[in-house]
Parts: C-alpha cells; structure tokens; sequence
C-alpha cells in the first residue's frame, strides 16, 4: 500500500508497485510523475477521488481500478499487459508535447475509458487498432490520431476550442442512448456510423457542417439530426 499524510516531491523519477495481492494508494493531494504496476496478480484501488501524474502512467501486469474523480496525465497512458477498471471516472491527458500514446489494450468487456478529455497542447495517438470510451470523447485542445481501426463512444463526442483530430482511416462508432451530441470543429471522419440502442434517443450533428470523407451509416433504432 501507498499512504500519503503529508506530501511528496516525485522530481523525474518512477514509482513502481510490484506487490502480488491487493492494495490500496492514496496519494494524499500529491502528484506522481510515472507510474507503473508490474506484480503478477497483483490489485490496486486509489482511496483519493483524484490522481496526478507528471508524467506516464503504465499498467503492464494485474488489475488497476482507477479513481471516481479525474486521473490527470501529462505523458502517455499504456497498458501494456494488465487490466484497468474506469470506476466511472474522468482521464484527462494535458501534454503540451507531441508524441504521447495511449494504448488500451482492450477486449469486448475490458480496458474501456469512461470519459476521456484532451486538454493539453501537445499531440496524441492511439496505438491500438481499436479503442472504446463507455462514455463521453472530448478534445478541448491539441491533436489526437484516432484508431486505425474502430474508436467506439458511448455519449458525446465534442471537439472544441483548439482541439483537432486526424481520422487515420478510420472509423468512429456513436452508440445512440440518450440525447447525445456531436461536434467535430472542422475535422473530418473517415467512415462514421450512428447505432442507436433506443428508439427514444437522439443524436445531434450540432457543428454547422461537418465531413464525413467515406461511408456514414444509420444502423439501429433511435434519430440522427444532422447539421443546420
């Protein structure tokens, strides 16, 4: 376990949890700079509703429940062999450099965002074929490279400000639940398809245009608004 009931200075260095059973971190109102767990079988669950990192957080074996606030990440985030749960939490990547990744290793049922937030300067790709966010996909600023396969989001998808993204020929699945709204701020989809899951719900295209340079497909129940 990590206890923290005063603070700590990280400087450039890396903690790295090895443990091979469950434990808890609480980080008290302190920053890490990379983070990395690496015990086999091992589990851990943050106490603070909140986490900071410098710079990378890295899960390369076990299970890590992330916290129910905001995980913020100045570097990368890479799951490289392990399991991470999103507790319904916020991650917020907010480089002011290029070249950061994120890689979720994901499955049908596994390694899934809840709601992921661009708010940095810098750059970011998607080192998996395809990726998923159970809920919302914001670009507040910088540039994200999107999946080369599929980039799967459950809630709204809304790109603002300076925030931009490249299609890398892929495409981008909406899962229509609720009144979802979507706003690409000029960038272009490859190939974009709405599904609806509710014959309620509604999806709005709320950008004035919006491209889609491929195919659009409205598959599903539900409504689909396009652009003024």
């Amino acid at each position: 376990a990590w206890t923290n009931n005063n603070s700590f200075i990280p400087q450039s260095g890396t903690v790295t949890f090895v443990g091979t059973s469950s434990a808890s971190i609480n980080r008290g109102s302190s920053a890490f700079n990379n983070l990395t767990f690496s015990g086999v079988g091992g589990s851990w669950a943050f106490t603070t509703a909140t986490l900071a990192l410098n710079g990378n957080l890295t899960v390369a074996t076990g299970t890590v429940t992330l916290p129910t606030g905001t995980t913020t990440i100045a570097g990368s985030f890479l799951n490289t062999g392990g399991t991470f749960a999103h507790n319904n939490g916020e991650v917020r990547m907010t480089s002011t450099s290029a070249g950061k990744s994120i890689l979720q290793n994901g499955t049908a049922f596994l390694n899934a965002f809840y709601d992921l937030v661009f708010s940095g300067s810098g750059s970011w790709s998607f080192a998996d074929t395809s990726a998923t966010t159970s809920h919302n996909f914001r670009i507040q600023s910088g540039t994200v490279t999107m999946p080369s396969g599929t980039l799967t989001i459950g809630a709204d998808m809304n790109v603002s400000g300076s925030g931009a993204f490249a299609h890398n020929s892929g495409e981008v699945v909406l899962l229509l639940q609720n009144a979802n709204e979507v706003r690409a701020n000029s960038s272009s989809f490859n190939n974009l398809k709405v599904y609806g899951e509710l014959s309620t719900s509604t999806r709005t295209l709320a950008d004035t245009n919006m491209t889609v340079l491929g195919n659009l497909t409205l598959q599903g129940t539900g409504t689909t608004i396009f652009p003024s």
